[in-house]
């Protein structure tokens, strides 16, 4: 059996191939194939139980009283911003006009025929937005 196993191994060596070893990386980073980032991304972070101590949590709530404030403050303003529309817009045409809440200044300028502006000042900061729009 030992005289056949070599008889074998020396007549059929002839057709065994072999190559180099190719190394090809996984990690995109490296020259490897691009689809495999987010995979790898995605198994990072999962394997990351580091948290930051500052971070906030965005789906942290906070009190009741907080929510509450909060919506009726986007309930005022949503009021009032219908308020202005139907003021520089409606029927009885453009109405100039300022509106003050606590944390903004809002006024309607419509001297010029062809455009009414609106001018948002945040009171806190002082920043100003001008909106244009054209009369039709």
């Amino acid at each position: 059996m030992y005289k056949f196993s070599i008889i074998f191994l020396v007549l059929f060596s002839s057709n065994l191939y072999s190559s180099e070893l190719i190394y090809t990386p996984i990690n995109p980073s490296f020259g490897g194939y691009s689809g495999n980032g987010a995979v790898l991304l995605n198994q990072a972070n999962a394997e990351n139980d580091f948290k930051d101590p500052d971070a906030k949590d965005p789906f942290a709530t906070g009190s009741t009283l907080d929510n509450f404030k909060e919506t009726l403050n986007r309930q005022i303003l949503s009021q009032l911003a219908a308020k202005i529309v139907a003021d520089a817009f409606g029927s009885s045409g453009s109405a100039s006009g300022v509106y003050t809440t606590t944390d903004y200044k809002i006024e309607i300028d419509t001297s010029d025929p062809n455009i009414t502006k609106i001018h948002i000042t945040e009171l806190a900061t002082g920043s100003l937005s001008t909106i244009e729009i054209p009369v039709i």
